[in-house]
């Protein structure tokens, strides 16, 4: 071990069984020049928060400074509507928690002048050493990032599909920063990571937006992918743009038809603009919405200009009548995207529920900013309990996880 990675971390015993059981079987199955540290501990600095302490279980870096960050979990593993169980016990999200600390590993290590310059590739994992999984929990995780209990005796191949899942994917970036550079397009350094860090993230159709997305937003777009239902406090009508439109990309990727839905006119014209016209994809705002599918319930125009009391309207006719029309047509989508989400109540978060394919399980994504001087006292996301997750430091967005 290079005296550079020997000092990389505060040493810390290993107390964990199931850490140190991992730990031995990487040290016997991987080459020697690879450095496996365990139950480690470093501090970053946050401008707003401080300092910040952060441990991983595990971290094994490559001798080319490929870097894979692992979460254990022991014991029975299993998901079930959006929460994690070991043995029964509620858990927090092993793979936000891997990402988590993935991020503050990169800011450590952007810290220190050694790994500058290094076209490093950090990958998040999770083991679940107890197990054997066979569909990754039926979520949008690749298999390959997880490690169970049939693979404990081919880490090596295992180790060795993760870091080149995480190369592909920093080859899609580096061919996407390449064609940018040939359209003439300058990106914000400060948007830009310092060093090459892979964070799975796909390549879209609006490769631009990805771009110009801070570490933030792309870490935020991560935790997404592990979350079907998700209510985001953004202060910022611009990085709640972008981030909206990388996420329609993403599910659009999928082959998944997506509304969104926004209350300003004016809102729904640039999202169309930015998307473009796409097959199962429908932008509306929310009169438009309504307006078209009463329509289509009755057979003729609704005449809104009889209701005069506007706040009346779109609190309570409007959702009240879209709820009752949505059950008299054929029409739902397998997500929905909201923005300026402070607008609507409960019988909106009802009668859009209805509209999607899976009310209990479908894409709902909710973005909305509870800084704005038209926000109701006591305003709170119309959406069931949840959990509530909040990234400390993230500085502009607040979580709630359904």
């Amino acid at each position: 071990m290079s005296k550079t990675l020997s000092n990389l971390f505060h040493d810390s015993d290993i107390t964990d069984k199931a850490q140190n059981r991992l730990y031995s079987l990487f040290k016997k199955q991987l080459p020697d020049d690879f450095t496996i540290f365990s139950s480690v501990k470093w501090t970053v600095n946050h401008s707003n928060s401080g300092q910040q302490k952060t441990d991983a279980d595990l971290v094994i870096i490559s001798p080319q400074f490929n870097t894979v960050v692992l979460k254990i979990r022991e014991g029975d593993i299993s998901y079930d509507q959006g929460n994690w169980y070991n043995n029964n016990n509620l858990i927090p999200d092993p793979f936000q928690q891997a990402i988590e600390t993935k991020y503050s590993l990169l800011q450590y290590l952007q810290e220190h002048d050694f790994w500058s310059d290094k076209p490093i590739v950090i990958s998040e994992a999770v083991a679940f050493p107890d197990v054997s999984i066979n569909n990754a929990f039926g979520l949008d995780i690749p298999q390959t990032l997880i490690l169970d209990q049939p693979q404990l005796f081919n880490l090596r191949n295992w180790l060795k599909s993760v870091m080149s899942y995480s190369e592909n994917q920093q080859q899609i970036e580096f061919a996407l920063s390449q064609e940018n550079k040939k359209q003439n397009i300058n990106y914000d350094q400060q948007q830009s990571f310092p060093i090459s860090v892979v964070s799975q993230i796909s390549m879209t159709q609006n490769s631009k937006s990805l771009m110009e997305l801070s570490p933030e937003q792309l870490e935020l777009l991560e935790f997404l992918k592990y979350h079907n239902r998700v209510a985001i406090n953004s202060c910022s009508d611009s990085e709640k743009t972008l981030l909206i439109i990388e996420q329609v990309n993403r599910l659009h990727q999928k082959k998944l038809s997506i509304l969104v839905i926004s209350y300003k006119r004016s809102s729904t014209k640039y999202i169309r603009h930015q998307l473009g016209e796409r097959e199962d994809l429908q932008i509306n705002d929310f009169y438009e919405l309504s307006k078209s599918i009463i329509k289509k319930a009755i057979n003729h125009d609704i005449n809104l200009k009889k209701y005069p009391n506007k706040k009346l309207l779109f609190d309570e006719i409007l959702p009240t009548l879209l709820l009752k029309s949505i059950a008299k047509i054929d029409l739902s989508f397998d997500a929905i995207i909201v923005t300026q989400g402070h607008k609507i109540n409960k019988l909106w978060w009802l009668a859009l529920k209805e509209l999607l394919k899976d009310p209990e399980q479908g894409y709902f994504y909710l973005f909305y900013n509870t800084s704005q001087k038209t926000v109701q006292k006591h305003w709170y996301p119309p959406l069931e309990e949840a959990p509530y997750c909040l990234l400390n430091h993230w500085d502009n967005y607040q979580i709630n996880c359904l």
